[in-house]
């Protein structure tokens, strides 16, 4: 309604998307689910009908990966129709504690919805090989249907519900790495605020990680690999080092991604150089 509003008085409509093409997104759920038989869909088909209509009638479509602007044109959409603008995010704190020792049990951070969007199950398959060496604490709304269906949480494996504020900042502050294995995420804010808290992050090549290059800023493994994910936890588990100058190169990347360039950015991609307006 928004798009054809300003259509009606003669104004461009930028449509923001933080989601790959819903076409793509529905099709990945439903192999998720059919691989596990559990778990919440999380696409209705109206939902999907509608965001097909709004991708049409959009005269620009933002879009804040490269994962996200190829899904665009993978379903027809034409590459002259999508401004990429990498999005801009606040820290959740400023404290972060020094890291554990490689003798010691790593904290590893996951925070998001605990479903098959994110890949659960890779995570909760990666920790149950890693016992002894790395426990995972996963903040976000628990999947019971989903835990049940993968068998239970393995010991190693913590479900804290949905935290925030003072209860989500003591989480980022007593962890050693992020992680966040999402079949599907256009560009989850939490991994630039992990950034900004200098933790180093693991993230999905499905997670939109714009602002990563892998074993520098962050360290990218394939979806769906729990095997990718034990791998690059155990690493970092006994490389102390390697955490501490992954996290610190992190949060420089981060910090320099303020709301302001952002702002900039997306001003000059998409009303600028393509509608021609420029700011007073």
């Amino acid at each position: 309604l928004g798009i054809r509003a300003a259509h009606r008085l003669g104004i461009p409509a930028a449509l923001t998307t933080g989601s790959v093409h819903m076409s793509h997104q529905d099709a990945l759920l439903r192999r998720e689910f059919a691989r596990f038989g559990c778990g919440r869909r999380l696409a209705h088909p109206l939902v999907v009908e509608r965001a097909l209509v709004e991708y049409r009638e959009a005269d620009v479509i933002v879009v804040p990966s490269p994962f996200v602007r190829s899904s665009f044109i993978e379903y027809g959409v034409p590459v002259s129709k999508l401004a990429l603008v990498p999005w801009a995010a606040k820290p959740v704190t400023t404290v972060h504690r020094e890291p554990t020792l490689d003798s010691e049990e790593l904290r590893v951070l996951f925070v998001g919805g605990c479903n098959l969007r994110k890949g659960i199950p890779y995570a909760l398959e990666a920790f149950r090989g890693l016992r002894g060496r790395a426990r995972l604490r996963m903040a976000g709304t628990p999947d019971a249907d989903l835990f049940r269906g993968l068998g239970g949480l393995p010991d190693n494996v913590d479900a804290l519900g949905v935290l925030r504020g003072r209860a989500l900042a003591d989480e980022f502050e007593n962890a050693d790495v992020f992680l966040l294995p999402s079949i599907e995420d256009g560009s989850a804010l939490v991994i630039l605020e992990a950034m900004m808290a200098a933790l180093p992050v693991i993230v999905s090549d499905q997670a939109g990680a714009a602002l990563i290059e892998d074993g520098v800023s962050g360290f990218i493994v394939p979806a769906g690999d729990a095997a990718a994910i034990a791998d690059t936890v155990t690493r970092l588990a006994a490389d102390p080092t390697l955490r501490a100058d992954a996290g610190l190169t992190a949060q420089r990347v981060a910090r320099a991604r303020t709301v302001d360039v952002y702002g900039a950015e997306f001003m000059r991609e998409v009303y600028e150089s393509r509608f021609g307006l420029v700011s007073a």
